[in-house]
């Protein structure tokens, strides 16, 4: 088995008083708000939302046309406790490295998570509307998780 990314254990927890439509509106437009276009080290992509089920989003990153996944996360909530609050959790569940190489063989440089700048941005944009949404919302926005844990 290969070693992860470094980066493979990005997460965002969160704790809101926001019900799971508030919820789900505002992943959707953290999702349109992470879309990049062509620059120097980002090529065009767009986070979409794949899957609705009870408490879990899966959303993806897809490369030019919609092809490949380069990185696939979830959003789960999850109520806790009486007092009506909703846990929010982000997870990586799946990504492609890239590298760049020199003669087409040669490795020159460190391994790239694809779609790890519009997964960043797509926190971002999200944790940016829950709070405006929810300012009681406790956001942690960089809970990183150990690597390969589940």
């Amino acid at each position: 088995m290969a070693t992860p990314h470094k980066d493979s254990g990005l997460a965002m927890v969160a704790a809101t008083k926001l019900d799971h439509s508030a919820i789900a509106e505002l992943a959707a437009q953290a999702a349109g708000a992470a879309r990049t276009s062509l620059s120097w080290q980002a090529t065009w992509a767009t986070v979409r939302i794949d899957q609705v089920g009870p408490g879990a989003l899966s959303l993806s990153v897809r490369g030019p046309g919609g092809s490949p996944v380069q990185l696939a996360f979830v959003l789960e909530a999850t109520p806790c406790g009486e007092d009506g609050l909703t846990a929010l959790r982000t997870r990586i569940t799946s990504y492609r490295t890239t590298q760049d190489t020199m003669y087409g063989i040669i490795p020159a440089g460190p391994k790239r998570m694809a779609g790890l700048p519009n997964y960043q941005k797509f926190l971002t944009a999200f944790c940016a509307s829950l709070r405006a949404a929810d300012p009681a919302a406790v956001i942690i926005a960089d809970a990183r998780t150990e690597a390969g844990a589940p």
